[in-house]
């Protein structure tokens, strides 16, 4: 597959799953800022654009990843793939949640004299998972309903829902779930600066490994979960012009501010 450094990051991780363990490799966050071209995105990373193309020209297939294990959703309905996230990954995300607050809760005890850090990382996090809740909400109770009524009215050639009639493609209500997503990375990011990249010290207590597994694998689905609404979910949205009062632009999601 030849490599165009104009072309998004997020387009490329869609369409070249095999990707995904490059841009993971170089630091690049293909999930969260998907909007960047290859040549930007490499060049914030402080990677080399010549090398990373090469050797995503050069990509083999690896079986048995999940990014080739997970379904192709690019050509899925829309109510279909949001019914996946919030069947598939909306649960694991609460459960994850639950689990590490009640860690953080039991560490900052005095008795348990945890690492200086902790009480810091707790503060960060117990700011992203109240974000966060809310955010699952507001994706399974209001956007998503939208997309897949709007998908519906777009087949039989009827009116597009007036749920978010007004806004633009830098207001809409989809556009601030983005944005959060983009906050949200920028959390998990002072998290882990905070804990060593998730890495506990050889010497630390059974609960600090236990946190800082539950944040990897929470962190772990987070980057498919992100993946699949901003770079398949939402960028259908764009696409058939959901952001622009039903005039399809193809070229809009590139068009619109990275985070």
């Amino acid at each position: 597959m030849k490599i165009n450094p104009s072309q998004t990051v997020g387009q490329i991780a869609v369409n070249l799953k095999e990707s995904i363990p490059v841009f993971e490799k170089y630091k690049i966050n293909y999930y969260n800022q998907g909007s960047r071209s290859l040549k930007d995105a490499c060049y914030l990373a402080g990677v080399p654009l010549e090398g990373v193309s090469l050797e995503l020209e050069a990509l083999v297939p690896s079986p048995g990843e999940w990014y080739l294990e997970e379904k192709d959703w690019r050509n899925e309905p829309m109510g279909e793939v949001a019914d996946h996230i919030v069947k598939t990954h909306h649960p694991y995300v609460r459960k994850q949640l639950d689990r590490i607050e009640k860690i953080l809760e039991d560490l900052v005890r005095p008795s348990l004299s945890p690492v200086p850090e902790i009480p810091l990382v707790r503060s960060f996090f117990m700011d992203m998972s109240r974000d966060l809740r809310i955010h699952l909400r507001q994706e399974e109770e209001v956007v998503f309903p939208y997309l897949v009524e709007a998908e519906i009215a777009m087949e039989r050639g009827a009116p597009l829902p007036s749920t978010f009639k007004g806004y633009n493609a830098i207001t809409h209500p989809i556009r601030m779930l983005q944005d959060d997503h983009g906050m949200m990375g920028n959390e998990w990011m002072k998290i882990e600066e905070l804990t060593n990249g998730f890495t506990a010290p050889d010497d630390a207590s059974p609960l600090l490994k236990e946190l800082y597994q539950a944040f990897r694998e929470l962190e772990k689905d987070n980057r498919k979960h992100m993946h699949l609404e901003n770079n398949i979910l939402f960028h259908r949205a764009m696409q058939l012009g959901l952001f622009n009062n039903g005039e399809k632009n193809e070229n809009l999601y590139e068009k619109t501010p990275h985070l």
